[in-house]
C-alpha cells in the first residue's frame, strides 16, 4: 500500500486551519481616534467655545467584533455608537466617519446643536429628549455578554440621569429611561442585529423620544467616507413631508398634494416622495418625514456608482413608524474640510422613530419596556430594491423590445442576500391571466457577496405572447429554506417599429454625426460634427431617461444595468433613432 508523506498534506491541512480561523467570530479591544476642530465645554460639557483652527485628535477605546464578511467598531465612550461597519468582500465602508468633525455653529446658543454638536457618524440611538438627544457624546457602559467562535454579543447602555434643561425646547427633563442597544454578530451571515430596549425606572409615565440615527456611506473608502451624487435613498413611500417651510427650495422639489395639518411651527408641505430619493436633487440641506407614517420594514440607501447599498430591516409599523431623512445637500461634496466653520458632509442621515417627527413625545408607562430588533447588511449589485427582509433583498426587472430585428422580452432577477459564498435554490417564472406558466429559469446559483447573483433570460415572441403577466421569484438555501420571494406585474408588448438598423453591440460610429463607446457602466458621446445636436434617450416602455439639447461636445450617461434603449438623434431638422443596447461584463 502506498503510504502517504505527512509533508505533502500539511499544505492542505494549513489551509483548511487558515479557513476555519477565518471563518471564526472574533473579539478584541482596539483604539479610535477621533479628529475634530478643537473647541471649550463648561462643566457639564455641553456648551462650546469655538471651534477652533486646530485639529484634536481624542484616542477612545473601541470594541471590534468581526466574522468572515464584516468587521465593526464599537465606540461606546461617545455616545454608544457603532462607528464602523467594514464590508470585507467589497473592501467598503458602509458608514460615515467625520475626519475632521466640527460643531454645528449657530445663532441660538440655548439650542444644542448650535452651542454644541460634533457627531462622529456610525449608527447610535439618540433619546430622550428630540434629535440628537442627550447621550450622544456621553459614555456608555459595555458588557461582553457572549463571546465564542460562533457569535458575538456586546451590550451598550446608558441611563439618563442627568442634564435637566440643556436646549430651551426640551420637555421631559431627567427621565431616568435606560436605553440599552445590544448588538450581535453571527458566523456565517454578512449582517448584523442591532436590539434595542427602552427601560422606565420610575414607578409613574414618562415622556420621552427615541430615535435611531443611521448615517450611511455605503460603498465608500475606508478613509473617505462620503455619498456621492449618484446615491439613492431606499424609502419605499409615497408621499413625505417636507420642511418647506425652513428651506423654501423643498417646496419645489416634487409635486405638492397637500399642506402638513401637524404642529404649527413643524409644519411643512406635503408631497409625491420622488425626486429627493436622489441625493442630487437635494440642492441645499433640508429635512423630509416620511408621510403620514413608514410602514414598510426596510429602508437604507445605494450607492449607485458601485451598487453597493447599506439595508436597515425593522418592525417599522408597530416601533419605529418615524422616518426622517437629513443631508447637507449637493454642495456638501464640496465641503472645505480646512474651514471649522464649514459643517457640511456628504452623507445620508436616516433616522427611524417612535413618532411620526421630532419634538412630538410619546409615553411609557411605570416600570414598562419597550424592545425591538434592527438589522443590518449591505448589499451589492442592485439599483432598485423592490423587496427586503432579514435574508436579503431582490430586484425585478422586466423590458421588451428588438434585437437584431427580433422582437424578444428581457427578464431579469438580481439577488442579494446576507449569506455569501452559498448556493442558492432560484425558481423564477411568469404566469400569463389564463395561468399558462412559462419557467424562466430554475435552479442553483452560488451568491458571492462581491456581485449580485443575476437571472438575466431573453424570450421570443413566439414562447412570451402578448398580454399580462405575473412574475414569480422564489429564493431557497440549500435546505429548502424560503429566503426571499417576489411577484410583480407586467404587460408583454411589442409595439415598437422594427428597427432595420444593426445592433451596437460592438459600439460602431452609428452615424457621422456622433460616436458611442462603452467604459465599464459608463456611455460616452462624442459629437463628431460642429453643427448643433440634441440627444434624447428613451426606454424600451417609451420613458424618457435622458434628454440633452445642443451638445458641445462629449457628454456621458451611466447606467448600472444591462437595460436597452431607443437613441434618437436631431440635427439641422433631421432625426434619427438607433437601438442601443449595453454590453456588462
Amino acid at each position: 500500500m502506498k503510504r502517504t508523506s505527512m509533508l505533502s498534506i500539511l499544505p492542505i491541512l494549513i489551509m483548511v486551519i487558515y479557513s476555519s480561523l477565518l471563518s471564526q467570530v472574533t473579539m478584541r479591544d482596539s483604539t479610535y481616534d477621533f479628529r475634530c476642530y478643537d473647541f471649550e465645554t463648561n462643566d457639564e460639557d455641553w456648551y462650546q467655545t469655538g471651534p477652533f483652527d486646530s485639529i484634536v485628535t481624542t484616542t477612545y477605546p473601541i470594541k471590534i467584533i468581526e466574522n468572515e464578511f464584516l468587521r465593526l467598531k464599537l465606540l461606546p465612550d461617545y455616545g454608544g455608537r457603532i462607528i464602523s461597519c467594514y464590508n470585507k468582500l467589497t473592501k467598503h465602508e458602509e458608514l460615515y466617519q467625520a475626519n475632521p468633525a466640527t460643531c454645528y455653529t449657530g445663532p441660538e446658543k440655548r439650542t444644542f446643536f448650535y452651542a454644541h454638536l460634533v457627531v462622529p457618524g456610525g449608527i447610535y440611538p439618540t433619546f430622550p429628549e428630540p434629535e440628537h438627544g442627550k447621550a450622544w457624546n456621553q459614555k456608555w457602559d459595555l458588557t461582553v455578554v457572549t463571546n465564542t467562535s460562533e457569535l458575538a454579543v456586546v451590550e451598550m447602555s446608558y441611563l439618563d440621569d442627568k442634564y435637566k434643561f440643556v436646549d430651551k425646547r426640551w420637555k421631559h427633563g431627567i427621565t431616568y429611561i435606560r436605553c440599552t442597544a445590544r448588538i450581535t454578530l453571527a458566523k456565517g451571515k454578512s449582517s448584523f442585529t442591532m436590539n434595542i430596549k427602552l427601560e422606565n425606572t420610575k414607578d409613574q409615565e414618562q415622556g420621552y423620544e427615541y430615535w435611531t440615527c443611521v448615517t450611511l456611506t455605503p460603498g465608500s473608502k475606508t478613509d473617505t467616507t462620503i455619498s456621492p451624487l449618484n446615491t439613492v435613498m431606499v424609502a419605499p413611500i409615497d408621499r413625505a413631508q417636507y420642511k418647506s417651510n425652513w428651506w423654501r427650495w423643498m417646496g419645489s422639489a416634487d409635486e405638492k398634494r397637500s399642506t402638513d395639518p401637524g404642529v404649527p411651527w413643524l409644519r411643512g408641505s406635503v408631497h409625491t416622495f420622488k425626486n429627493l430619493k436622489h441625493f442630487k436633487n437635494w440642492k441645499e440641506e433640508g429635512i423630509a418625514y416620511g408621510y403620514p407614517y413608514f410602514q414598510k420594514n426596510h429602508w437604507g440607501a445605494i450607492n449607485l456608482n458601485n451598487r453597493e447599498g447599506m439595508l436597515r430591516i425593522a418592525d417599522n409599523k408597530t416601533y419605529t413608524p418615524g422616518l426622517k431623512i437629513w443631508t447637507w445637500g449637493k454642495e456638501s461634496i464640496n465641503a472645505d474640510l480646512t474651514d471649522p466653520k464649514d459643517c457640511k458632509r456628504a452623507h445620508m442621515e436616516m433616522w427611524a422613530g417612535h413618532s411620526r417627527e421630532f419634538f412630538l413625545s410619546k409615553k411609557m408607562s411605570a416600570n414598562q419596556t419597550i424592545q425591538w430588533d434592527e438589522h443590518f447588511y449591505p448589499i451589492v449589485g442592485i439599483q432598485r430594491v423592490d423587496t427586503a427582509n432579514t435574508h436579503g433583498a431582490l430586484e425585478l426587472g422586466y423590458e421588451h423590445g428588438s434585437v437584431n430585428n427580433e422582437r424578444t422580452a428581457f427578464f431579469k432577477a438580481i439577488i442579494s442576500t446576507i449569506y455569501p459564498n452559498t448556493q442558492h435554490a432560484i425558481d423564477f417564472k411568469a404566469v400569463s391571466t389564463s395561468n399558462r406558466e412559462y419557467s424562466l429559469f430554475k435552479g442553483n446559483k452560488t451568491f458571492s457577496g462581491k456581485e449580485a447573483i443575476v437571472v438575466s433570460v431573453d424570450q421570443k415572441v413566439k414562447q412570451i405572447p402578448r398580454g399580462e403577466y405575473t412574475l414569480y421569484l422564489t429564493v431557497k438555501d440549500s435546505k429548502g429554506t424560503q429566503l426571499l420571494s417576489f411577484q410583480k406585474k407586467v404587460t408583454v408588448t411589442f409595439n415598437l417599429t422594427p428597427i432595420t438598423t444593426p445592433s451596437m453591440q460592438s459600439y460602431v460610429d452609428i452615424t457621422n454625426l456622433l460616436s458611442i463607446k462603452q467604459i465599464g457602466e459608463r456611455i460616452i458621446f462624442t459629437k463628431r460634427v460642429n453643427t448643433p445636436i440634441d440627444v434624447t434617450l428613451y426606454s424600451l416602455a417609451g420613458r424618457k431617461v435622458l434628454e440633452k439639447e445642443n451638445i458641445s461636445h462629449t457628454f456621458q450617461f451611466v447606467t448600472s444595468s444591462s437595460q436597452c434603449f431607443i437613441l434618437e438623434i436631431s440635427n439641422n431638422g433631421s432625426s434619427y433613432t438607433q437601438f442601443l443596447r449595453p454590453l456588462f461584463k
